[in-house]
């Protein structure tokens, strides 16, 4: 019946130890500037420490318990030092091969966008030439004597005979546009000259 005080108090140290043993065991941490080397040596102090206590048949517990406060206070500061969560900082950097590979993605794209407006400019030059020789067909179907006319001057002098063709059709186009803004003129002066009327006679009615 001796023991019995001594053991239970034994058991509770135990108990307490093993409970701060096992949070240690859960949290985990890698920051080296905590100093958390030496944990594995305080452990083992403990351990030796809870072995010798349990040898021990004294009732006097003071020295072992001023001990073992020691190493708790130790413990639980390093252990309250350990951050719940770990700010991790992610940085992304593209390696050389990577950057090499963009490069090359980036131009592959600048040649097919290029190499795509290109034939769709021959496209429409195609299809510009195809509608002028199919205009030709249709002059030599209905104005034989005109495309003869024509044949027999192109094989003479190619080149003066485009250069004043070039001018024929701008001079034909600048005539079309003067006759253009002629009617349009004409059609405003009718509607100015209509309001004038219209203007006169209620000015005549007041």
């Amino acid at each position: 019946m001796e023991n019995q005080p001594q053991n239970n108090m034994q058991q509770e140290i135990i108990e307490s130890f093993a409970k701060k043993v096992n949070e240690l065991d859960k949290r985990q941490s890698k920051i080296e500037t905590l100093e958390l080397e030496s944990l594995p040596q305080q452990m083992k102090e403990m351990d030796k420490s809870i072995n010798e206590l349990r040898e021990t048949k004294t009732l006097d517990f003071s020295n072992q318990l001023s001990q073992y406060g020691e190493l708790l206070i130790g413990v639980k500061d390093q252990v309250t030092a350990i951050p719940k969560e770990i700010p991790v900082k992610t940085k992304i950097e593209f390696d050389t091969k990577a950057k090499f590979v963009i490069k090359v993605i980036l131009g592959l794209s600048l040649a097919v966008v290029t190499l795509t407006g290109v034939v769709v400019a021959l496209f429409v030059n195609v299809s510009h030439r195809a509608d002028d020789e199919n205009r030709y067909k249709v002059v030599k179907g209905f104005y034989p004597e005109v495309s003869h006319q024509v044949d027999s001057a192109y094989v003479v002098n190619k080149d003066s005979l485009l250069e004043q063709a070039e001018i024929n059709i701008e001079h034909q186009k600048q005539v079309l546009e003067a006759e253009y803004q002629a009617r349009q003129a004409e059609e405003s002066s009718k509607t100015a000259k209509k309001q004038l009327n219209e203007l006169r006679k209620q000015h005549k009615k007041r």
